[in-house]
């Protein structure tokens, strides 16, 4: 029984976080500002530096990227994880939700995780960006495999190509 209601209150959580596109991607911020224009050509100079995305970047990932993680946490968590007391959380971040506080800290996404939930949840993740990616022609794993051979083949870490990786 208690797994069966965890189901429908995940259903209901999944509704609820479905519209919020925090929930589902992490959107990179702007470069850092340069004071250099950007290359006019198509031929890549050996001297360009691709700018960074500045100091706050590790900050601003760790954030996004937990935010992102909900919805593959929400979906592979059982009646067993967080010490049994996932059926609670779920209530209180769903009465979190429905008193409209946008942008709410969320007792799921900052609970700590046992090794089994992590996994199941990196495997989700996994998934779900493979199946996004193969929607425009490309998957994970080639993007890994070419990310392999790219470094095999000692190329340059500031290139395009590289950043596109």
């Amino acid at each position: 029984p208690e797994a069966a209601e965890l189901k429908q209150l995940k259903s209901l959580y999944l509704r609820k976080i479905s519209t919020d596109n925090e929930r589902w991607s992490v959107p990179l911020p702007p470069r850092a500002k340069s004071n250099k224009t950007p290359i006019s050509t198509t031929t890549i100079p050996d001297n360009y530096k691709v700018p960074s995305f500045g100091v706050d970047i590790d900050e601003y990932l760790e954030s996004a990227a937990l935010k992102a993680s909900l919805p593959c946490r929400l979906i592979t968590l059982t009646h067993r994880d967080l010490d049994g007391n996932g059926y609670t959380i779920l209530i209180e971040d769903l009465e979190e939700m429905n008193e409209g506080s946008s942008g709410a800290l969320l007792k799921l996404e900052w609970a700590e995780i046992n090794i089994a939930w992590m996994i199941r949840t990196l495997h989700c993740m996994h998934t779900l960006a493979s199946v996004q990616k193969q929607r425009y022609g490309t998957s994970v794993a080639s993007q890994e495999k070419q990310i392999l051979e790219m470094r095999e083949n000692n190329s340059r870490v500031d290139s395009f190509e590289w950043n596109a990786a």
